[in-house]
Formats: structure tokens, C-alpha cells, sequence
């Protein structure tokens, strides 16, 4: 008589739900009628804006865990003796089932974000443990890593053929191209939904797979090229890195936004400028206009105009036109760009505006050896550095016809693989031959011949990079140095924290090494 009534109450709940809610009290059907009338009207259901908060709030997730992984990177890099130059490495998780016997073609980092970097890998026709049945037989990857997280690429990227170049947007982080050796050069917009994409599976994992968002091979003949393409840059403005600086907080960049311009340059001379054009709204059905637009893709390409580049001694070679091996444009003028050819020249172009002037720059002596690579200053003084076959290297002012310095026995007759200014200190630039040395050439301390020569006894290197550094350049990640990834043969790649003598730059060494110029003139 005594005892307190117990107060119950029933509690209902439905999965899948038949409502919104998905929960309630009772025998649920009055609440889900004043529910259904009252609060979740057709008008308030707003499933696209839910969406977007979801993948806003899991970016910021993300973000978060990536300071804190930056916070910790110092721990990251393992300390290793046999390279001077090295303070420590991180090794990229390049052994996976996809990349078994694949050669790494390309590498290429972020200019603004610079813990994203690419690395563009072969065909390969070598069994892997993945489905045999998988889409990346016999087929071209570009793999987007972030180098905070070295354990697997954040995004698999597969074309129909060896990607020979990649590069990212000069605007955005989240659009990837490459130059194929079939000539077709393709897009990727890895904001894409991964529903979009297939994916592949071994006994432990599973992966995303990506098909190009756009393939120029998918439109007319006369619009493609017609050999391998050499190169692929973007076209950067001043205004690009601005822009690219103001969302460098962002992992994935918004869509939309102004279109912008892409280089591309295939092995017979032809220069085909591209330009980038986001949709505003994708057909999931696939476009019937469009053509090499995959369905649900917004990226396109339209070809701007296609520039020949010409011998400027047609006269000297009739019938035997010039191949050409690679290209880089002005830091200084965009409108600018330089091509290396197998005469021992490189070509100066202009996208408009007439005749450039020098139309070509020449060695000293007259030599008909192939350009490999070429790259110019990026800190506004107006010289560009050229290697040759034949080992030489050359430094070339970009307002005379020919070379203000060349060095013709600094690899010992090696050809030279690959050459790169620092982007830490003006004078300071690498210099890779095809014996797998890595020559460190300071200008202010010594012109004559390297302060510093790296061997590789664990393997041969076939290919670096350079990332910017935000303190010299004013483009990067601020807080964070230039670094150098390193592609060793066995699809190894470290990714290596530079001493200190090679990123401290000193107030006044930019104003030296352009008096040093100026005096070589």
C-alpha cells in the first residue's frame, strides 16, 4: 500500500527508419503524425546543405589531424649518416601490390601546399597480388600523396598510358594532369565521390581507383597530339599563387572559380596551351557535346592554340626536323617559355606578342647534343640553367643568344639527368647525372666546379624534386622548409630534411648573386 507507483514509460525505435527520426515514444504513430505534419515538411528537409556540413566538418577533422602530425614531423625523420646533405628521411610506402615493377616517370610537389607531392609511375605488365582482373593492368598511375602520411597515397590515379609528366592546377590543389606517352594528356578531380570509381582488393586492403576526368584522347584527331609528350606545366601568374596562398588552409578546394591555362609539349616540337574550365553543373549521364568528359566530371579541357617550335636554321636541316625533350616557362613573364631541343639549342617562344628576342640561346661552341633538362631562376634575376648529354652545364642570361658560363667537364662526360635551382638559396642549385651523382653547386662560394658531390652506395637514383620553401620564396607552407624527394631504382622514394647550410639564406645573398651576374656579363 505503501509503495511508490513505478512511473514507466514506452520507447520505440525502427532501423531501418520509416521516418526522420527514427525514434520515439508510445506507439510512435501520433508523434510521427505531428512530425510528418509539423516539422519535417518537404520544405525543410535540406539533405544537400546536411552534406556539405558533413564533408566541411570531416575536412576540419582532417586539418586537425594533420597539424598535429606536422606538429610531430620532426619525429617522423629518421637521422642517416651516409648523406651530407641529409638531416633525416621518411620513406614513402611505394611497395604496394599496384606499384610492384613500376618505374617512377615523374615527381612533382604542390607549390603552395608542399606536404602534396606526385609521383607519375609506368605500365607494367609484372603480375601483382591485386585482382588480376583490376583495372590498372597494362595501365599508367599517378599517385597524390600526402607526405604527413607516408603509409599509402591519399588518391590512385590510372590512365591508359605511361604518364611521362604530371603537374598540379597553379590555382588548386584538387586538380591533377598528366602528359601520356599515347599523346593524350588527361585531368583529374579528386573531389570527385569515390562512387563514381572502381576499386581494387587484395587479401588485406581495398583501394579507390580514379579514371581521368577528362581525356584529350576521347576528342577530335586534330585537337590531340600526335607523339609522347615530353612535358606538362601550368601556366602560373602572380595572381595564381595569391589565390592558391589564400586557400592553402583548405585540403579540398571549393568548385568553381575562373579558368586557367596548362603547356603541354610532345617530342616532335608541338606546344599545345590548354585551358581549364570548371562546369557549373556535371551530367551524370555523360555529356554528348563534351567529348573525353566522363559522366559526372565538371573539368574539361579546350586547346587554346598550338605553337610549332621551329630551328631557327631551317635552312641547315631541311627535311630533319628538331625533337625537343623539355620546357619551362618565365618566372619573370608567362608569356615567356624555353624549349629544349637536340641541337644543342634551346628555343625561345612567346604564347602571343610577335618574335622573342633572343630567338635562341647557344652554347659557346657549337655542339649538336640533346638538351635534358632546363630550369629557370625562381628568383626574379633573369638566368636559366641547361644540361646536355654530353655532360656540359650551362648558364645562360636570359637577355643574351649565348652562354654567360659553361662548365663542360663537371660529371666527367655523364650525361646529365636532371638539374634544379634550390628553392631556399639563390646561388645554390643540384645538378643529377646518369652515374647516379648529385653535384651541389654553390656560385657565391665557388664558380668553377661543385662545394659538394652525393653518391648513392644503397641504389642508383634516377630522379629528384624540390619543394618550395615559404621563408625564401614567400610561396609554401609557412614554418616549413625545402625538402627533397629523392627516386631511387626499386620504386624506392625518401623524402629527405635538408642541413641547415642549404635552406639558411643569408639578408643579403640575393643582392650577391645578382652582382655576381651582372660581373659575369
Amino acid at each position: 500500500m505503501q509503495t511508490e507507483v513505478i512511473e514507466m514509460c514506452t520507447k520505440w525505435t525502427q532501423y531501418p527508419p520509416d521516418d526522420f527520426k527514427g525514434c520515439g515514444e508510445g506507439d510512435g504513430s501520433q508523434e510521427r503524425n505531428d512530425l510528418q505534419e509539423n516539422v519535417f515538411t518537404p520544405h525543410s528537409i535540406d539533405s544537400v546543405r546536411l552534406t556539405n556540413f558533413l564533408q566541411q566538418a570531416g575536412q576540419v577533422c582532417l586539418i586537425l589531424l594533420e597539424e598535429k602530425i606536422s606538429a610531430r614531423k620532426d619525429l617522423m625523420f629518421k637521422e642517416r649518416n651516409d648523406l651530407d646533405i641529409s638531416d633525416g628521411f621518411i620513406q614513402l610506402a611505394t611497395k604496394l601490390p599496384f606499384l610492384e615493377g613500376r618505374r617512377v616517370l615523374d615527381m612533382k610537389f604542390n607549390s603552395v601546399q608542399t606536404h602534396l607531392l606526385l609521383t607519375a609511375h609506368d605500365c607494367s605488365n609484372v603480375e601483382t597480388s591485386v585482382d588480376k582482373n583490376d583495372c590498372l593492368q597494362e595501365r599508367g598511375i599517378v599517385c597524390y600523396w600526402n607526405v604527413n602520411e607516408p603509409s599509402q597515397p591519399q588518391k590512385i590515379l590510372y590512365c591508359e598510358s605511361s604518364p611521362k609528366s604530371c603537374c598540379f592546377s597553379s590555382v588548386k590543389s584538387s586538380l591533377v594532369f598528366a602528359g601520356l606517352e599515347d599523346g593524350s594528356v588527361v585531368v583529374w578531380d579528386v573531389r570527385e565521390s569515390s562512387s563514381l570509381h572502381s576499386t581494387i582488393n587484395n587479401k588485406d586492403n581495398q583501394w579507390v581507383v580514379r579514371r581521368p576526368t577528362f581525356s584529350t584522347a576521347g576528342v577530335l584527331f586534330s585537337e590531340n597530339h600526335l607523339s609522347p609528350v615530353q612535358n606538362i606545366l601550368p601556366i602560373a601568374l602572380p595572381i595564381d599563387s595569391a589565390q592558391a596562398l589564400s586557400r592553402s588552409t583548405v585540403l579540398q578546394d571549393e568548385p568553381g572559380g575562373m579558368a586557367f591555362q596548362l603547356a603541354s609539349l610532345d617530342e616532335s616540337g608541338v606546344v599545345n596551351i590548354w585551358v581549364v574550365i570548371e562546369l557549373d553543373k556535371p551530367d551524370e549521364a555523360g555529356s554528348e557535346n563534351d567529348l573525353g568528359l566522363a559522366p559526372g566530371g565538371r573539368v574539361k579541357l579546350i586547346k587554346s592554340t598550338s605553337i610549332q617550335v621551329e630551328s631557327p636554321h631551317r635552312e641547315m636541316f631541311v627535311g630533319s626536323a628538331i625533337q625537343t625533350s623539355t620546357m619551362q616557362f618565365s618566372t619573370l613573364d608567362p608569356n615567356h617559355f624555353y624549349v629544349g631541343t637536340d641541337r644543342g639549342w634551346v628555343v625561345h617562344c612567346t604564347r602571343y606578342g610577335g618574335r622573342a628576342h633572343p630567338k635562341v640561346y647557344r652554347p659557346e661552341t657549337e655542339s649538336f647534343v640533346t638538351i635534358t633538362a632546363i630550369d629557370v631562376s625562381p628568383w626574379n634575376i633573369p638566368v636559366m640553367l641547361v644540361g646536355c648529354t654530353d655532360g656540359t652545364l650551362r648558364l645562360h642570361d636570359l637577355r643574351k643568344e649565348h652562354a654567360i658560363r659553361s662548365w663542360p667537364e663537371t660529371t666527367q662526360g655523364s650525361a646529365i639527368v636532371q638539374l634544379m635551382w634550390s628553392k631556399s638559396r639563390p646561388s645554390l642549385f643540384f645538378v643529377l647525372d646518369a652515374k647516379s651523382n648529385l653535384y651541389i653547386w654553390d656560385l657565391l662560394q665557388k664558380d668553377g666546379h661543385p662545394v659538394a658531390t652525393e653518391s648513392f652506395k644503397r641504389g642508383k637514383l634516377l630522379y629528384f624534386s624540390m619543394s618550395n620553401d615559404y621563408e625564401s620564396l614567400g610561396v609554401g607552407l609557412r614554418g616549413r622548409k625545402s625538402e627533397l624527394a629523392l627516386n631511387y631504382e626499386g620504386e624506392i622514394i625518401e623524402l629527405h630534411r635538408l642541413k641547415e647550410n642549404l635552406t639558411n639564406v643569408q639578408a643579403d645573398e640575393l643582392d650577391r648573386f645578382a652582382s655576381l651576374v651582372d660581373s659575369i656579363i
